[in-house]
């Protein structure tokens, strides 16, 4: 607006573009300066070629691939590692010489199971004397099995893999029960929930159908439609995948 101001006050047509006036101490105009404008304005107006491919969405996800499992309780699960303690006492009399069939009292641990198991609602007191009671049972049959063991050493083992998978996991099922038996909490490392399956852990969900789910975690991401596994994990400490580690 200035510009055309002047040219009306110099009576200069409008078609003509205005004389521009050299700054103090330089004799002309500056060389090249509408060649410089152009070529700046047609830098800005042409982006740059990009090289970056990267498109689409990316989502990623957490979940449990749950195992079919029974709901697992500290005196169920006591109660399951007793009957096969029992059973393996019984193989291992089956086997030897013995002169007479070791005491398991099978039959008071059963009713005493059985008349807290069948209540509807289990109060903390008579839980707690109940899992102490299967503690004893199970407590007493890994020792005899350990003698047992002990007289049949010269001949070969007597347990099947399985049957010796079961002992093993019977005896780690009885050190963690007795350990929060005794401290009075339910929570330890790497708890066994099922003697069958030992490598199973609980994961807290929180979701209101069920708030602990049994199996491994997942870390899943799915991008144009199709679904990957990331991570997989028995450890309840194992998440979500970044999304650094998924790219």
């Amino acid at each position: 607006m200035n510009v055309v101001v002047i040219q009306k006050a110099l009576g200069i047509p409008m078609s003509q573009k205005a004389p521009v006036v050299p700054p103090p101490g330089q004799d002309g105009p500056p060389p090249e300066a509408d060649a410089v404008s152009e070529e700046q304005s047609s830098e800005v107006s042409t982006p740059a070629p990009t090289t970056d491919k990267r498109k689409g969405k990316l989502k990623i996800d957490a979940t449990v691939a749950d195992q079919m499992i029974s709901y697992p309780t500290d005196l169920n699960l006591l109660n399951e590692s007793r009957k096969q303690s029992e059973r393996l006492i019984d193989m291992l009399y089956q086997q030897g010489n013995w002169a007479t069939k070791p005491r398991t009292y099978r039959r008071t641990a059963r009713r005493q199971y059985l008349q807290l198991a069948k209540k509807k609602r289990k109060s903390k007191r008579a839980l707690h004397k109940a899992i102490g009671q299967q503690l004893r049972y199970l407590r007493r049959n890994l020792k005899t099995i350990g003698n047992m063991l002990d007289h049949l050493v010269e001949e070969p083992f007597p347990f099947m893999p399985r049957d010796q998978r079961i002992y093993w996991v019977i005896q780690h099922v009885y050190g963690q029960q007795e350990a929060m038996w005794r401290s009075k909490t339910h929570r330890c490392a790497d708890r066994i929930v099922n003697i069958y399956q030992p490598y199973v852990r609980p994961i807290v969900r929180g979701k209101d159908k069920a708030n602990v789910e049994f199996g491994a975690k997942l870390g899943v991401s799915l991008q144009q439609g199709y679904a990957r596994i990331n991570t997989l994990s028995g450890r309840r400490a194992v998440g979500m995948p970044t999304t650094k580690a998924v790219i």
